[in-house]
C-alpha cells in the first residue's frame, strides 16, 4: 500500500509540473509565459553550455541568470509546494532541489539518451519544437495527452 501512495504522489506531482509547463506555452501572456519565453531564448543562446558555480547549484539552480532562476522557480518549485501540502509528502521538493543541484546541470538541455526520464534529448527537442515534450521527471503525461515526441536523435540512432 505504501508503494501505491508514493506512486500516487509521484503522478500527482509530475502532472502538476506538466500542466504548469504546458500552460507556460499555451497561455500567451503573463509573467509565466514571459519568463518561459526567456528560458527558451537562453537555450538557443547557449546559456546552459557551461555549469554555473557550485554554490549556485547547491542552492538548487542550474543557472546564474536571475530571470531564469525565477522561471525555474515558477515551473518547478511553485507547482510542487501545493502537492507537498495536500499530500503531506515533502520528498518531491527534495527531488526538485537534488535534480537541479546535481543532475540537471549535467543532463538537462544536453543531447543524451536520458529522454525517458524527461531530461536530455527529450527536453532539448522540446526547445526545438515547443508543442511537444512538456514532462519533467517522466514522459507519462506527454504520452497520455499526446504531446510526446520521441527525440529524433534517439530515433535515428536506433
Amino acid at each position: 500500500m505504501i508503494a501505491l501512495e508514493y506512486l500516487g504522489v509521484y503522478l500527482l506531482w509530475t502532472l502538476a509540473l506538466w500542466v504548469t509547463h504546458w500552460l507556460a506555452h499555451v497561455v500567451k501572456r503573463g509573467p509565466l509565459y514571459d519568463l518561459h519565453c526567456y528560458h527558451h531564448k537562453l537555450f538557443f543562446e547557449g546559456e546552459f553550455d557551461d555549469l554555473p558555480p557550485r554554490w549556485i547549484r547547491l542552492l538548487g539552480f542550474y543557472t546564474t541568470d536571475w530571470k531564469d532562476i525565477a522561471e525555474q522557480t515558477a515551473t518547478e518549485v511553485l507547482p510542487t509546494i501545493p502537492v507537498c501540502i495536500v499530500t503531506g509528502h515533502w520528498w518531491p521538493l527534495a527531488i526538485v532541489w537534488f535534480d537541479n543541484a546535481f543532475i540537471s546541470p549535467y543532463l538537462d538541455h544536453k543531447p543524451n539518451n536520458y529522454w525517458w526520464f524527461g531530461h536530455g534529448t527529450f527536453h532539448t527537442d522540446h526547445h526545438e519544437n515547443s508543442a511537444v515534450n512538456y514532462g519533467f521527471y517522466t514522459i507519462v503525461w506527454d504520452v497520455i495527452f499526446r504531446t510526446f515526441r520521441r527525440p529524433e536523435r534517439v530515433a535515428n540512432a536506433i
